[in-house]
């Protein structure tokens, strides 16, 4: 695929738009929405009526629909940012290979500070880092920490969860509800942490505040989609927001607390790694490496855990909040590492951690339906050598009652995959009869699997499900991410159930046929095999690399796209030793083939230090999401020395995550 540059001199002058090629708009203003006292702040643009008042949820929430509808169109929507406008096709050039560049402080190869398009397709932004969730979201202040502004403010790291079509309303204007994850926080990136201390409670409530999801109302104005500021669905669920416990760990004695006798009811969501829609309206959210914050404070176990995803983030939480502290609230950690699941449409609703799914450092989740209607939801455990798992529910999806599938994940059978020849044996992890031992298991559900004979893999990551064909897609991060070899970089599997397709089914002109719907994902086996190893000089990718692929999506063609971490320098990775070798950005991939691992492009890469979180389609398919996350966040930077200060480049502005859209200029589906 050929690209185009940003700032090509043939295309001076102004778009159709009306803005200027340097990024001012004749207002004078910058088109990241930004004035010139450089404060970073989103324009607000309103979709339908004007007005300076936020409109009230709560008040929302009770009206009629068409009413409900009429206020979510007029609510305020953000602006897109500096990385796009109408009618172009922004971007920097995407090289053939990753260009060796100083690092900001030092030498060495590196990646570029800006991200990279591949021509034809035109980059926006739909949200950042600080920009406003529920209606009374103040401004974001660069570099100040507030707990109460972050608790209804978009999170400092992003993974897109799950995209949801909403009905049309009585104008007939699409609309959408998108859930976004906030895995983790660097405070040092995200504050000024040279005052010596100074402030601390009130950084350590902002990064709690930063943790949990975002929901987001969408709506399509002009030629994009744009966020509802105030949409009724909008809400933030935070380190420190109520949660409901369900299932057989519920009540446990090790999930009981001071503050809460009954065990449960959870507070809060924290390390969100993953997220995926259900085929009964809800989202899963995964929670992921929560007891490393526990960790830090000291008398936590997190052998079966995995490495700190962390580990220069403050230590200090204990210091202020009991819960914290493992030495005085032991089973605080136990409340966290579940599966939630959320009811976009139920604003008032807390999520459910469902427990019967167990308890791990989840990477990836993915919910499917047996051709019985059964619930199946998989899991992966992302650390060296975790475990793939499979839930089946007892109850089946009943599309006309909501409350049978409001406890479909409460009751079924737990599986673990054992992995030979080819071939995947789900063995049950069956519950003991007495409900003391039967909690244990699931909050203990790794060592239970471990005793079960299962497969360890190669940190098990992002997984996605092919409708055409049913066939199901895992991602492999790598046990070094890509740094240590070329054959550690990573590599993407494909489970094949029973009765799944092969190729991009009907629609994608493969073999499938559309067989999707058949697939048994409840049955006992199913074969597995290898579609892509990872590297970074990966053959047939057109010269781009690819490393530590983490998060996957297939398109309503078939196509299987793919998020990756990137890699640093070899040097860095191995401590100076060895000779140094180009880093590897974090990029976005498209295989047109996946049944036979053919076709590979890069159609994007991301800025220096980010990774690529989560991939999704706006209703229609013409429009594809993806986070960009934690761009400058290198070893090493702080908040007055990111490696880059992508998106807006402006000094005084950290970098900030950053979730963006695709589209394919003149129309049609971005991956093709």
């Amino acid at each position: 695929m050929s690209e185009t540059h940003r700032d090509n001199p043939g295309k001076a002058g102004q778009d159709k738009s009306g803005q200027d090629k340097s990024g001012q708009d004749k207002s004078g203003q910058d088109k990241s929405g930004q004035d010139k006292s450089g404060q970073g702040n989103a324009t607000r643009a309103r979709a339908g009526t004007e007005g300076g008042a936020r409109p009230c949820a709560r008040r929302a929430l009770l009206l009629g629909g068409a009413a409900i509808a009429a206020m979510a169109a007029g609510g305020r929507a953000l602006a897109q940012s500096s990385l796009g406008a109408p009618g172009q096709a922004p971007g920097r050039p995407l090289p053939a290979a990753p260009r060796a560049q100083a690092r900001p402080g030092g030498a060495g190869p590196g990646v570029p500070l800006d991200d990279r398009v591949a021509e034809g397709l035109r980059r926006e932004v739909l949200v950042r880092w600080g920009d406003g969730v529920t209606y009374d979201a103040p401004n974001w202040r660069p570099g100040i920490a507030d707990a109460e502004a972050q608790a209804r403010q978009f999170g400092w790291d992003a993974h897109l969860a799950a995209i949801l079509p909403a009905p049309l309303a009585a104008d007939g204007i699409p609309r959408a509800v998108a859930v976004f994850a906030h895995p983790t926080t660097r405070p040092a990136l995200m504050f000024d942490l040279s005052d010596g201390g100074t402030g601390l409670r009130e950084r350590i409530g902002a990064e709690i505040a930063a943790h949990g999801a975002s929901v987001l109302d969408l709506v399509w104005r002009g030629d994009r989609w744009i966020v509802v500021e105030g949409g009724f669905r909008s809400r933030r669920i935070t380190g420190a927001s109520p949660c409901r416990l369900t299932g057989p760990a519920a009540g446990h004695a090790a999930m009981r607390t001071a503050a809460d006798a009954e065990g449960v009811a959870p507070v809060g969501l924290l390390a969100v790694a993953a997220g995926c829609a259900t085929p009964w309206g809800t989202v899963l959210l995964a929670e992921g490496n929560a007891p490393a914050l526990f960790a830090r404070a000291g008398h936590v176990d997190t052998s079966l855990w995995g490495p700190d995803p962390a580990p220069d983030a403050m230590r200090a939480w204990a210091s202020l909040d009991d819960r914290f502290d493992p030495a005085r609230a032991p089973n605080e950690p136990n409340r966290f590492g579940w599966i939630a699941e959320l009811d976009p449409n139920e604003p008032e609703l807390a999520p459910a951690k469902r427990s019967a799914l167990g308890r791990g450092a989840h990477g990836g989740v993915l919910a499917a339906a047996s051709p019985d209607r059964r619930a199946v939801v998989y899991l992966a455990e992302r650390r060296p050598g975790g475990f793939l798992y499979r839930f089946v529910s007892s109850a089946h999806i009943d599309a006309l009652d909501r409350a049978t599938n409001a406890t479909l994940l409460d009751t079924g059978t737990l599986s673990v995959a054992r992995i030979a020849g080819g071939r995947v044996v789900w063995t049950p992890l069956a519950l003991p009869a007495e409900a003391e031992e039967a909690g244990r298991m699931l909050v203990e559900r790794t060592r239970r699997a471990l005793g079960a004979g299962a497969t360890g893999l190669d940190r098990p990551a992002g997984l996605a499900l092919c409708p055409q064909t049913g066939r199901v897609y895992l991602a492999l991060a790598g046990g070094a991410g890509g740094a240590a070899a070329p054959g550690d970089a990573g590599r993407i599997v494909a489970l094949v159930p029973p009765g799944a397709g092969s190729g991009r089914g009907a629609s994608g002109g493969g073999s499938g046929g559309g067989a999707g719907a058949g697939a048994d994902h409840a049955a006992d086996a199913m074969e597995m095999a290898e579609i892509l190893r990872a590297g970074t000089g990966l053959a047939g990718a057109e010269g781009a690399a690819l490393a530590a692929p983490d998060a996957l999506a297939c398109d309503a063609d078939g196509r299987l796209w793919i998020a990756s971490r990137g890699a640093p320098t070899m040097e860095a990775a191995s401590g100076g030793r060895g000779p140094a070798r180009p880093a590897v950005a974090a990029a976005l991939f498209v295989m047109d083939q996946p049944g036979s691992g053919a076709g590979l492009r890069r159609i994007y890469g991301a800025p220096r230090d980010a990774a690529m979180g989560g991939i999704g389609f706006m209703p229609g398919g013409q429009v594809a999401v993806a986070a960009v996350r934690h761009p400058g966040a290198g070893a090493g930077a702080n908040y007055g020395g990111p490696s880059t200060r992508w998106p807006n480049f402006d000094p005084p502005e950290p970098p900030r995550t950053t979730v963006i859209t695709l589209a394919r200029l003149g129309g049609g589906a971005p991956g093709r």
